[in-house]
Order: structure tokens, then sequence, then C-alpha cells
């Protein structure tokens, strides 16, 4: 997830600032991706598959392809697994804090 603590561009707001920015941000991201098919059931993003297409245009651009196989030289992941592990540690936090059931 996002660690507006340590981002370049925010460090020099508040951490109201960059909160409030974050979670534009993911607003933002939410509203595109909710509009857009999931090719694997043909029909809006929804649930976890939201999760990873959300995550997946925060790490590489909203206009980045569903399920890209493009690989950041630097972290050494594609797009698509970025996605699949932001999720996983999303839905780890939520179990962590009780709020998600096996």
């Amino acid at each position: 997830m996002l660690d507006i603590e340590k981002n370049k561009e925010t460090q020099n707001f508040s951490t109201t600032e960059q909160q409030s920015s974050t979670l534009t941000e993911i607003s933002d991201l939410l509203s595109i991706a909710s509009t857009q098919t999931d090719p694997s059931t043909g029909k809006p993003f929804s649930g976890d598959r939201l999760i990873e297409r959300v995550n997946q245009m925060h790490f590489a651009g909203v206009n980045i392809p569903i399920d890209s196989q493009i690989r950041d030289v630097s972290k050494g992941i594609t797009v698509k697994k970025y996605g699949e592990n932001t999720k996983a540690k999303y839905k780890q936090n939520l179990k962590s804090m009780n709020c998600l059931s096996d």
C-alpha cells in the first residue's frame, strides 16, 4: 500500500494534506476502475478484482492495460502481479484488524 509519509511528492505537505490527497487519488481510481470491464468476467470490476485494478492503475497510471505483463524494472514485478500482491496485503491487514473473516 501507499506510504504517504515516505512519498517524495508529498513530503512538504502536512499529514492531513497527504491523507486527503491519497484519499482523493484512491476515490478517483475507484471511480475509473468501477466503470471498466473486467475481461475475466465481462462485467464491471468489483470486489477483489476492483482492488487489483485500482492498484494496477496506481502503480503504472490510469491508461495501463488491464492485467498488463509490463514489468517495472526497479521493482522487478509486473503490473498484474503488483495488483495481486497489494490486494493480498490489503486483505491480510483487514484480517489482522478482525474486519474480514476467513
